[in-house]
């Protein structure tokens, strides 16, 4: 229970600061594929997605990740979704789980956002 009630305070702090989200839409916006990133209570990085199939699929260059997680206190991984909803899919949860923190996912098409963790899984949906 603990858990899924930081996810809410999470979600809440989010709705609170829409300059962080607003910042997500304005770089997924810009771009054909999805966009990633990773915000940590002081920044928002905008990373570059290296996965083979970027329009559809996301990757972090694992040195920029590493590089950041040893330099920042991670809040969250983000990504887009270019067509279709905010939705995890498997993949999204499975990643998730590989790397235990807490994910937003921002769907282009339907401008809403996802925020949700997987220990237990919990999501929050919103939209501004």
């Amino acid at each position: 229970m603990e858990n899924i009630l930081k996810d809410f305070h999470s979600a809440g702090f989010l709705l609170s600061n829409p300059k962080i989200c607003c910042k997500i839409k304005k770089a997924s916006a810009q771009n054909e594929h999805e966009s990633c990133g990773i915000a940590t209570p002081a920044d928002l990085f905008i990373l570059e997605n290296i996965h083979e199939n970027p329009k559809t699929h996301f990757l972090i260059n694992p040195v920029e990740y590493f590089k950041i997680l040893h330099s920042h206190n991670i809040w969250f991984i983000w990504h887009s979704h270019v067509t279709g909803d905010c939705e995890p899919s498997f993949e999204d949860i499975f990643s998730a789980k590989a790397h235990a923190y807490k994910s937003l996912i921002y769907s282009v098409e339907k401008n809403k956002f996802c925020f949700f963790g997987v220990n237990p899984y919990t999501s929050v949906y919103f939209s501004f």
